[in-house]
């Protein structure tokens, strides 16, 4: 992984650590008591909010609701169920999402490796994927010699 590849990575794990925290949903003390770690899901894609300008420049203008997907890490769980850019996501395990924040709490309350069903527009199409999310590998540092 690039530096800034992992820069970015970063940037999007610290809005889904917020938009866990402001969800309070995973009462994370109970978690890391039970599991010795906060483990949140994780499915290696780049949400942004939905705008006309995005939805015209990936083709789903008749989206007019959800978080569009601009970018997947190859081989992530997103990945692996088929999920690609300028998709956008409508909902998860039955929850309409509605901008990144919704998503990015969506995900993380997931139970890594369980599939859920994500209601994706693509096109003109609908379409139903199922997700195992995944835990977030941590980053790799480049360590000078």
């Amino acid at each position: 992984m690039t530096a800034d590849e992992d820069a970015r990575w970063m940037r999007l794990a610290l809005v889904e650590a917020q938009a866990a925290a402001s969800a309070g949903e995973v009462p994370v003390g109970a978690v890391v008591v039970k599991d010795g770690q906060v483990t949140r899901g994780w499915i290696g894609v780049e949400p942004n909010e939905l705008s006309p300008e995005l939805a015209e420049t990936f083709g789903v203008k008749k989206a007019t609701e959800g978080v569009i997907i601009t970018g997947v890490l190859q081989d992530g769980p997103a990945a692996q169920a088929g999920m690609r850019p300028g998709d956008v996501i409508v909902s998860v395990d039955g929850k309409k999402v509605g901008n990144v924040s919704e998503l990015l709490t969506a995900v993380a309350a997931l139970k890594p490796g369980t599939a859920s069903a994500f209601n994706v527009q693509r096109g003109d199409a609908k379409v139903e994927l199922n997700i195992s999310p995944g835990v977030r590998p941590k980053p790799q540092r480049n360590v000078r010699r």
